[in-house]
């Protein structure tokens, strides 16, 4: 758990590892214990960006509880006289597995069976722990990011307030549960264009998070990020580097520099320096982001192709189309490899190399590319 909360993954599935070879050998495989470490060592895949060994590490881990606590297997009490019953596919853990392959699948960008698997897992939470549940109020959370993803904005807010109603009702409204809320219905406002609003939960979001939290926490940061984000989207560059700042100063502290999200942060300032016109700069910041990516993450992570996709946007901007035209092939070849083509970032790598084709008068390869964007 602690190599993996430092972004040290490849410790993180060394330990995870060593954990399940011993419950193998002890427990078994169809024990809960060992349906943890599939899921541990999922979560890590998912980390770093490997869906596909991740699913099917959640894979496994369902399929042991489906086994260990389903109908066919009432032996299986025994293990859990502290829930007073037998209990089968409608355990609260077999719907956290479900919550985990949705996860997933959101990810991979494969919404719809992301809904499929969120939706078994709220099925299960409102059976077996009711509607006032936090477990309950994440899968509504974890529902209204699907829709997010998928742009259907409205849907999204609908669920992400029912998860905050939860919240208010059984944390109050000092509580890091309910700024997230507040936090994920600004990000929606935010992709709706409505500014205000964004703000308005956003600054909810903060003033919690420096209330309960503190000014140094990540999700401190992460607020004056999303805060940031709004002013980028409305074209006020100068606030949001300044919030943008903010964020990096306690993701330095509180984070290291050689963390996903510092990444993050320099990514977001080298494009604030790009809409203003400042490519030194730009390039400057997105080569701090690479760096620590291909350190901490590797260079087949969907967050180390965005880096190469910012640098490769600074050269276009430039108009040096030789190495925008290299960095762009450097992000499609991780997204095609991480993602699939039918992701929607593997399309705006497609789209960007379409530019490059097509600001050097090169019609012909630009129509081509044009064609594996759609």
């Amino acid at each position: 758990l602690v190599y993996s909360a430092k972004g040290a993954y490849e410790n993180a599935l060394v330990e995870y590892c060593k954990a399940l070879e011993i419950r193998l050998k002890v427990l078994g495989r169809d024990h809960p214990n060992t349906a943890e470490s599939y899921n541990n060592i999922g979560s890590v895949y998912f980390q770093k960006g490997d869906y596909e060994n991740a699913l099917v590490e959640y894979r496994n881990c369902l399929e042991i509880q489906l086994k260990a606590l389903g109908p066919d297997h009432p032996s299986t009490a025994a293990s859990y006289n502290n829930f007073g019953s037998v209990i089968g596919p409608d355990h609260p853990s077999t719907a956290t597995s479900y919550n985990n392959i949705g996860v997933v699948y959101d990810e991979k960008g494969d919404y719809e069976n992301a809904l499929i698997e969120h939706r078994k897992a709220l099925e299960i939470r409102l059976k077996a722990l009711g509607p006032d549940h936090l477990n309950t109020a994440e899968s509504y959370n974890n529902i209204g990011m699907v829709y997010y993803e998928q742009g259907d904005y409205e849907n999204a807010l609908v669920e992400h307030r029912k998860a905050l109603e939860i919240r208010l009702n059984l944390l109050g409204p000092d509580h890091p549960s309910t700024a997230e809320c507040y936090n994920n219905i600004g990000v929606v406002y935010d992709e709706k264009g409505d500014y205000e609003n964004a703000l308005i939960e956003h600054r909810k979001a903060l003033e919690i998070r420096l209330k309960v939290l503190g000014h140094d926490h990540s999700n401190t940061a992460e607020s004056y990020n999303n805060i940031g984000s709004v002013y980028f989207q409305k074209g006020d560059y100068e606030n949001a580097l300044v919030e943008y700042r903010n964020c990096l100063e306690i993701q330095l502290k509180a984070l290291g520099r050689d963390h996903p999200n510092t990444a993050e942060s320099y990514n977001n300032i080298g494009s604030v320096y790009d809409e203003k016109g400042d490519y030194e700069n730009a390039l400057v910041e997105h080569r701090k982001a690479l760096e620590i990516q291909l350190q901490v993450i590797g260079p087949d992570h969907p967050s180390t192709a965005i880096s190469y996709n910012n640098i490769g946007m600074v050269y276009y901007d430039q108009g040096d189309y030789e190495n925008a035209f290299v960095e762009h092939r450097k992000a499609l070849e991780i997204r095609l490899k991480m993602l699939g083509p039918d992701h929607p970032s593997t399309a705006e790598s497609y789209k960007n190399i379409v530019g490059v084709y097509y600001a050097k008068g090169d019609y012909k390869n630009a129509f081509v590319e044009y064609c594996k964007a759609l």
